[in-house]
């Protein structure tokens, strides 16, 4: 109750603080939201849309995955076979690809409330059109950067999934029995799945706006360079790793951990199904830091895969404490592991 009296008490002079900073930094405003369109229309849209109405399409059609699929997923990760289509795609597809498409199972009685509640927290990682073309390539001017930093996305997932498979593995494995089985047409789940995916853009392009404008804001601030352009690249992915394109493990971390930007852009996905925003939350921070010891390794594995950038890297990683790295890692663990429970209770 108290809770509530304080944020009812200061909700109201800090939204008028705001719209009064907006009319006075109008310009900073119509720049910041002028970019935002711009790579919402250039980068966002033709690179998420259609495959959001591609999965959104494949929701239905889960249960036909390959026989063999179904039965690795369930052995190595201890959930339900019908969930490796949600596993893969999230995987190639972008951030809110796993999210929505675990919400979408679980509305359509496809998955048990466990499993709806546990897999958006290893099925949310960025896609090859986002690590390899834009940092990789774009970014950095290499696609072998960009399929490192890849690879360190995919296999931190890999890592969170084990985590919870091991976790997991003396509790029963709902086979589906008593979930729905019927598949409606094809016309049916593609017009669904179209409008899914209008809605789903709507609200990403919206919030990509929405913190675009407070980074604005931010970096007006009278902070250090460093601590500005640090918070900015917490609150939102696309423009973090801009500022930091020589420092691979840094892009890598941002890439893990998504940005508070992707976290309220999934949040409706995550009440659907359940998902407990500190659980989602800590899973990743634990996935970026995941991809950033994953990434220094495979820097030193394949130093030639950034000949240009060779001298910085050395220096970066040698900066990093790796004790330092591990002991947040298992601290972090701790706490998913000690969430989790609450979850599943």
């Amino acid at each position: 109750m108290k809770k509530y009296f304080t944020v009812k008490v200061f909700a109201l002079p800090l939204l008028i603080a705001a719209g009064i900073m907006m009319v006075v930094y109008s310009t900073v405003v119509k720049q910041a939201l002028s970019q935002a369109l711009n790579l919402c229309a250039q980068t966002l849209i033709p690179s998420l849309f259609a495959f959001l109405c591609l999965c959104g399409t494949a929701v239905p059609y889960s249960d036909s995955a390959p026989r063999f699929l179904r039965l690795m997923h369930e052995k190595v990760f201890r959930v339900p076979g019908n969930t490796c289509c949600v596993f893969l795609l999230s995987l190639i597809g972008g951030y809110p690809v796993g999210p929505m498409m675990c919400a979408a199972m679980y509305e359509q009685k496809r998955i048990d409330s466990r499993t709806a509640a546990i897999l958006p927290l290893f099925c949310c990682a960025s896609g090859p059109a986002f690590s390899v073309i834009f940092v990789g390539e774009s970014l950095c001017g290499s696609k072998s950067v960009g399929y490192i930093l890849l690879s360190s996305g995919m296999l931190s997932q890999i890592l969170i999934a084990l985590f919870f498979a091991i976790k997991n593995r003396k509790k029963s494995l709902c086979k589906g029995d008593d979930l729905y089985k019927e598949t409606p047409p094809f016309s049916t789940a593609f017009l669904g799945a179209v409008e899914t995916s209008i809605t789903a853009m709507l609200r990403i392009c919206a919030f990509v706006m929405l913190f675009c404008v407070l980074t604005a804001f931010i970096m007006r601030l009278s902070l250090p360079q460093a601590a500005k352009q640090f918070l900015c690249a917490l609150l939102e992915v696309t423009g973090g790793v801009t500022l930091y394109p020589h420092n691979i493990p840094m892009c890598a971390f941002l890439l893990g951990f998504g940005g508070v930007s992707i976290i309220f852009q999934v949040h409706g996905y995550l009440a659907a199904t359940g998902t407990k925003l500190s659980a989602f939350l800590l899973s990743r921070l634990v996935s970026g830091l995941l991809c950033a010891g994953i990434c220094k390794g495979l820097l030193v594995l394949f130093p030639q895969a950034v000949p240009t950038l060779a001298g910085d890297i050395k220096m970066q990683t040698i900066s990093l404490c790796a004790p330092f790295s591990a002991m947040l890692i298992i601290s972090f663990a701790v706490f998913i592991l000690d969430t989790s429970k609450k979850l599943e209770s």
